[in-house]
C-alpha cells in the first residue's frame, strides 16, 4: 500500500466516524421552514425537507411564511418557532434577497 491509499483510507475512515454519529449528538438544529397550515392558536404544521412536523410559536403566523425553527438538543418531538418575526419581508429574485425593498445579498 503506497501513502496515497493511507490517507485515502484515513480520510474516509474519520469521514465515516463523524458522519455515523452526527444524527445521535444532542445539540440544537435551526432550520427555515415553511408554515403550511394551523392547527391550534400556538401550534402550526411546518414543512421541511418534503416532510410535514408540528411546531410551537408564540406569536401569529400566516401560511405560507418562512420562519426559523429550531429542533432543541436534537429533538424532533419538541420544534418550536424561533424568530419573532416571518419572513414575509424578504424577497427572493434572480439577482438576489431583498428585504423590505433593499437588496442584502451580493
Amino acid at each position: 500500500m503506497n501513502f496515497q491509499e493511507v490517507y485515502k483510507r484515513i480520510a474516509e475512515d474519520i469521514n465515516y466516524l463523524f458522519t455515523s454519529k452526527e444524527d445521535a449528538l444532542r445539540y440544537d438544529r435551526t432550520f427555515r421552514a415553511k408554515v403550511i397550515s394551523q392547527e391550534t392558536n400556538d401550534k402550526y404544521t411546518i414543512l421541511y425537507k418534503n416532510k410535514k412536523y408540528i411546531a410551537k410559536s408564540d406569536i401569529n403566523l400566516d401560511i405560507d411564511d418562512l420562519v426559523w425553527v429550531c429542533a432543541p438538543q436534537n429533538n424532533w418531538d419538541s420544534l418550536y418557532i424561533q424568530n419573532t418575526n416571518s419572513m414575509r419581508n424578504y424577497e427572493f429574485r434572480a439577482d438576489g434577497i431583498y428585504l423590505n425593498g433593499v437588496k442584502i445579498t451580493k
